[in-house]
Parts: C-alpha cells; sequence; structure tokens
C-alpha cells in the first residue's frame, strides 16, 4: 500500500480548485496522526478568520492513509463547498512518450488536519461542507455525548463522561441475580468481579480482573461442567481452554508477543491438530501423527503424509516463491509408489 502524498507533508497539493469570485491559494496537509482514534474522531472546523483579505480555515479530517489531492472551492450564497478524493497519484512516463496516472488507496484511514488559504471573500461562512458533508467549529477532536451517572448509597457510579467512556465504579446486575462490579478508566476494566447465573441458579460465568492487564474468565455449562477458561496477562498472553459438556477438553490456545498456537481435540480428548508460527501437525483418531508441514525459509515449505499405522507415506517440498515442487510417496512396505495408488486407497494428500 502506497502513502506517496504523506512523504509530501506541508506541502500544497494538486489540482486547486476555485469558483468565479474566490480563489484557493493554498491546500495543506499536516502529518498523519497515528495516536488518534481513528473510531471516535469527528471532522471537524478547528479554526477560521480572515487575515488581510484572506480567509484562512483548518478542518480536522479522518481521511484515508495514503492521502488527499484534487482539492476545490466553490462558494454559493452563504455556503462554501470543499471536495476532494482521497488516494496518492502515481505517474509513470513510458518509453514512447505516453505517460499512465493512476490512483492508489490504501487499507487504512489516519487523523490529518487540512489548511486552506482562500482569497475573495469578505466574511466567513455560515456553512462549510466537505465532499457535502456540513462540518461545524467543534473544541473537541472526538465525538462528544451527555454526561450520564447514577447515586447509590450516596456515591456516584456509572459514570459516562462527554466521550462516552465508563469511568470510576461501575455496577450492573446480570440476569438470576448475577452483577458486574468494576472500576473503569478511560472505558478499560482496571479491576472487575462479575457473575452470571443460568436459570438454574448453577454459575453461567464468573469474572476476575486485576490492574488492568490480569483477568481470569470461567464458563459453565448448566449441567455445571466448565466449558470455557480464559486466563489473561497482557506483559505475558492468553492461555484460552475449552470443554465439551462432558469435561474433556476440546480446545487450547495460547498467544504471547512472539507466538501463538492452537490444539484441537477429539470428542474423546485426543489431540486432533496442532497449528503454530511454525508447525502445523494433523492427527487420526488413534493419536498418531497423520500430516504435519514446517516453513524451512521464508518461501520453502516442506510436507510429510503418514498412513494410520504411523509409517510415512509422501513428502512434498515447495517453493512458493519460485513455484516449483514435488513429490515422493511411499507404500505400506515403505517402497516408492504412485499418487494415483494412494488416492485409490482414500488418502488425501493435500497441502
Amino acid at each position: 500500500m502506497k502513502q506517496t502524498l504523506l512523504l509530501l507533508l506541508l506541502l500544497p497539493l494538486l489540482t486547486l480548485g476555485q469558483s468565479t469570485g474566490i480563489k484557493l491559494l493554498s491546500f495543506e496537509v499536516s502529518p498523519c496522526d497515528r495516536n488518534a482514534d481513528i473510531f471516535r474522531i469527528q471532522n471537524r472546523i478547528v479554526n477560521q478568520n480572515i487575515t488581510e483579505g484572506i480567509y484562512n480555515l483548518s478542518i480536522g479530517v479522518l481521511a484515508n492513509c495514503s492521502g488527499v489531492h484534487g482539492a476545490t472551492t466553490t462558494l454559493k450564497a452563504d455556503t462554501l463547498k470543499i471536495r476532494y478524493q482521497e488516494g496518492s497519484i502515481t505517474t509513470i512516463k513510458h518509453k514512447n512518450g505516453k505517460t499512465e496516472t493512476s490512483i492508489e488507496t490504501a487499507g487504512c484511514d489516519c487523523c490529518f488536519e487540512f489548511t486552506f488559504a482562500i482569497s475573495g471573500m469578505t466574511a466567513l461562512p455560515k456553512t462549510v461542507t466537505l465532499n457535502d458533508e456540513v462540518i461545524i467549529h467543534h473544541p473537541e477532536k472526538y465525538r462528544t455525548y451527555p454526561v450520564s451517572y447514577t447515586f447509590e448509597d450516596g456515591d456516584t457510579i456509572n459514570l459516562k463522561d462527554k466521550y462516552g467512556f465508563k469511568q470510576k465504579k461501575w455496577f450492573e446486575t446480570k440476569p438470576n441475580n448475577g452483577y458486574l462490579s468494576a472500576f473503569y478508566i478511560n472505558d478499560r476494566i482496571k479491576t472487575a468481579e462479575g457473575r452470571e447465573y443460568h436459570p438454574n441458579g448453577k454459575l453461567k460465568s464468573l469474572l476476575i480482573q486485576k490492574d488492568f492487564e490480569r483477568s481470569r474468565e470461567e464458563h459453565y455449562f448448566e449441567n455445571g461442567e466448565l466449558s470455557l477458561i480464559i486466563i489473561s496477562n497482557d506483559s505475558l498472553g492468553t492461555l484460552s481452554t475449552s470443554f465439551n459438556d462432558k469435561g474433556v477438553i476440546q480446545r487450547v490456545y495460547v498467544n504471547s508477543n512472539n507466538y501463538s498456537e492452537e490444539k484441537l481435540f477429539y470428542p474423546d480428548g485426543k489431540i486432533k491438530k496442532i497449528t503454530g508460527n511454525n508447525v502445523h501437525q494433523d492427527y487420526y483418531p488413534n493419536g498418531r501423527l497423520k500430516k504435519e508441514f514446517s516453513f524451512i525459509g521464508e518461501y520453502q515449505i516442506a510436507y510429510r503424509y503418514y498412513y494410520p499405522t504411523g509409517q510415512l507415506m509422501a513428502t512434498h517440498w515447495a517453493d512458493t516463491d519460485k513455484e516449483t515442487s514435488s513429490w515422493k510417496y511411499f507404500g505400506r512396505n515403505t517402497k516408492p509408489t504412485t499418487r494415483q495408488s494412494l488416492l485409490k486407497q482414500g488418502y488425501k494428500l493435500e497441502d
């Protein structure tokens, strides 16, 4: 994904448009603010003034990471209409003298500040639109909401601030005498204890959270068997273990900063599959290895297939960069055989 225009920070962009009576003198874009929460940002007028006959306008905008181009301005009555296109422009000049221009966008958005200088305006516009969206002056970078809270025993609880964030003490009731008692800071749970119950009165879920990063969740079936346990620690990672309603382990998932691994099990608890950063193993119901592969290099992958008895059935080496591969097939007597022979026996040799 190209982000060419981000390198042209604070430089006038291409195609400055104008309408009769006004002239767009400059259009500048700030560096991308990668620390901003793009899900809460609001397009808004940051500042506007007329100085020495020049209308200066700054707008906070959420736009494509690749940048923008083609800014135009139109003044109709008391409405200033601003339009622009997202994406970076790439121009290729061919040997025959012809040029080819393309517009590319990135798969992300970012917060920018657009700054305009426009001549020919004697008063601030009553309305400003940005790509047909009406925008107003607002001192807040993020969307705001009415503050809400409740009182209980003379204490303020369940506070939502102007940004919609949960703050401080919260108490929420859950079905069947369940509850969640938590302490929030900026919508994040710092500490919490919560319980939910099934209609039959048995425990459905339990949550214990300490100091933001450490938490423990337990979930139960209606028969009382443990169905899921999740232990999280931001500095160490997450361990998730699932069970069926008979208490037999079905899945284990480990995710740390540098490694992730998933183990799946058959209904009787025997290992079925292991998938990790550099390993993939499938197993037969009898517990013997069925298939495995590993990365030898950045592009090279080695596959091995086995009979239910544990004997080697086939090997496959592949180079995904060069799009080359080679197979070898073996019978139960360890002698070379053909792929067609294995397929006739019902074995699937899929990567």
